[in-house]
């Protein structure tokens, strides 16, 4: 018994060289090998570098086993969205100048209105080209690709309209576009037949806009030249059946249909200002509903952009602007069928 303890005795280690082997080990153990959790395997010990099935990532088309469905992968960011309908506006401007212009944020703001819409006849346009080749830098300089149509002579008269459109929406016709000569009138209706891109030719809607504008000293006499301006462009192109009259037609629409006089008139709205001071609605967009068939081509949605809610503007500021707001509808871009 005496000769057990002194065996025990001769193999104890002290305490303190145990506890600085176990550190010495702990550290060998976690620099060379490393402990992973594996939910088919269990606990895996392995030396590190060295792969386990942990390190080998699931193929890139897994498929979840208890949905059966494939992983969602990336989808392509730069397909076009097909269009169903493309917006038409109207904006009476007057004056639309160079002056108005020379203001920065003004004519940053009258740029960010008219690039909302796909296609906008303006009223008011002064001589010049230069305020239109202005609106047309600002808007494409931010990506866009707009363009106008104006008629043939302007430099013969104070003040013309005009439009303005996406090219990648709507194109135009310039072998149809023309001027209506009416001495009664103070301002020549600018016709342009327009078509929408991205439908084929055969299925695009196509259409002859008109666009109007009559001073307000003169617009009991001219407002009843219209109709007469309409049927004209309606007749003059026997292949085209859809024809949009738009912009300022100088008098309430409860006077523009009976003044202008042409049966199946449709009006776009009855019931929305289209001044800033909300004492006027003369702005406008009408049509033939027998021919420009409602909830088919027109689709409605008729609304008043209003700019000074847009830009948070005093009143002041945006009479600045205009003393009129835009008005815009939508179109299909699809022609109607045929009637049967």
């Amino acid at each position: 018994m005496a000769d057990e303890d002194q065996a025990k005795k001769k193999f104890s280690l002290p305490w303190p060289v145990i506890f600085v082997v176990i550190i010495i080990g702990g550290f060998y153990f976690w620099k060379n090998f490393q402990i992973r959790f594996d939910q088919d395997q269990g606990i895996v010990f392995a030396r590190r570098g060295e792969k386990t099935p942990l390190d080998n990532p699931p193929p890139q088309n897994a498929v979840d086993s208890e949905t059966a469905q494939p992983s969602p992968q990336p989808t392509a960011t730069n397909e076009v969205t097909p269009m169903t309908t493309m917006s038409i506006a109207t904006w009476d401007l007057t004056p639309l100048n160079v002056e108005k212009l020379t203001d920065d944020t003004r004519a940053q703001q009258i740029s960010d209105v008219i690039a909302l819409f796909d296609l906008i006849a303006v009223q008011g346009v002064a001589q010049t080209t230069r305020p239109l080749d202005e609106i047309i830098r600002r808007i494409n300089a931010k990506g866009k690709k707009y363009a106008y149509v104006i008629p043939n002579h302007i430099g013969n008269v104070p003040e013309y309209v005009a439009f303005l459109f996406n090219t990648e929406t709507v194109k135009y016709d310039p072998d149809k576009t023309r001027e209506i000569v009416e001495s009664s009138l103070s301002y020549r209706p600018l016709v342009a037949l327009f078509c929408a891109v991205q439908p084929p030719p055969e299925k695009a809607f196509t259409f002859n806009l008109v666009n109007v504008k009559i001073p307000d000293d003169r617009k009991e006499i001219e407002t009843k030249v219209l109709g007469r301006v309409f049927r004209q462009v309606r007749d003059d192109d026997p292949t085209e059946d859809d024809v949009i009259m738009l912009g300022n037609f100088g008098l309430p629409v409860q006077q523009i249909q009976s003044l202008c006089d042409v049966p199946y008139m449709a009006i776009a709205h009855d019931n929305v200002t289209t001044t800033i001071d909300g004492m006027d609605s003369t702005t406008n967009i009408v049509f033939d509903r027998m021919r420009t068939v409602i909830h088919v081509e027109c689709i409605g949605n008729t609304r008043q952009v209003d700019f000074i809610k847009l830009f948070d503007l005093k009143l002041s500021e945006a009479a600045s602007i205009a003393r009129h707001f835009p008005i815009c509808t939508d179109f299909s871009v699809f022609e109607a069928l045929p009637p049967q």
